[in-house]
């Protein structure tokens, strides 16, 4: 028997052809419908001018969402640019702009435009085609409290930051927004500065509306967060609230004072989430003793 494998690879190429185009005209669908008229669709080839074809000395931070870029457009503004993991879900994308597109707040990051395309990609002797998905902000320097802190902040400017991303995240998207949203992924690094280092919160894809008039106290929805970060009660019950993001927003507070990440590998602390290390002390009445005393300057831009 002859092995066909050459009709083999051509059928699998263009089943593989027809999902991505597929998975294309679904996220183009979805951009159309939740995105006011007029958002700014980009094409890839400014994406990737704008980034040097998505260079490693322009990537800012690294997620299980995707990676954020920083970039220039070719008319000199500057961008940040999510680029979505390829395991990110249709209904993912649609909840990050759909959010977007209604949230108002100084604290939250806003949402500038996108991209949907299918882009070639070189596997040694063939090429692969994936599909790319991207949104862009303006002006944001594109680092994060995660890669900030401790090195280059001082006390004063991190209790200021925790401050401001009380505002966006407890205060206006709990309470005031329309509609009232539960982030559940609240962490240090979805929290970026722009080039006056003013943070920006971002990374909605998680995010659910919270419907505060429900006679049901909570949402029940499939358990998702960051080992560290992640309210222990919504853990184990799968029974989510506004308070699982204070929860969150406490950790990153925690991070941010004491220079500790959230969640240890390292072997003297045996694999220990922050929240563990600090509430003894706190109970204690101790909490002098988890400051970050190093001294730092105040960033410049």
């Amino acid at each position: 028997m002859i092995r066909d494998e050459g009709g083999t690879f051509c059928m699998k190429w263009w089943t593989v052809t027809a999902h991505l185009w597929s998975l294309f005209q679904e996220s183009t669908e979805v951009v159309q419908e939740v995105l006011p008229i007029g958002t700014k669709e980009f094409t890839l080839v400014e994406i990737i001018a704008a980034t040097n074809n998505f260079a490693h000395d322009t990537m800012t931070n690294c997620g299980s969402g995707g990676r954020v870029y920083r970039g220039r457009l070719q008319n000199g503004r500057r961008v940040a640019i999510k680029r979505m993991s390829e395991n990110i879900q249709l209904e993912d994308f649609r909840t990050e702009l759909d959010v977007l597109a209604k949230l108002r707040h100084k604290h939250i990051i806003p949402l500038l435009g996108w991209c949907v395309s299918i882009k070639g990609k070189r596997l040694l002797t063939r090429r692969r085609k994936e599909l790319e998905r991207l949104i862009l902000y303006p002006n944001q320097a594109g680092s994060s409290i995660y890669m900030l802190s401790p090195v280059t902040m001082s006390c004063n400017m991190r209790i200021d930051v925790l401050l401001r991303v009380s505002q966006a995240k407890i205060e206006y998207i709990h309470c005031h927004s329309n509609p009232r949203i539960i982030h559940r992924d609240i962490k240090s690094i979805n929290i970026l500065f722009d080039v006056s280092w003013v943070p920006h919160v971002s990374d909605f894809a998680s995010s659910v509306v919270w419907d505060m008039a429900s006679e049901v106290p909570w949402l029940d929805v499939i358990v998702r967060g960051t080992l560290g970060y992640i309210d222990l009660e919504y853990l184990h019950t799968g029974h989510l609230t506004p308070a699982s993001d204070v929860y969150c927003l406490g950790v990153v507070m925690l991070e941010v004072l004491t220079g500790k990440r959230a969640f240890s590998q390292a072997k003297e602390e045996m694999n220990r989430d922050l929240a563990s290390f600090a509430l003894p002390m706190i109970e204690a009445g101790n909490i002098e003793e988890m400051l970050d005393r190093r001294p730092v300057p105040e960033p410049t831009s």
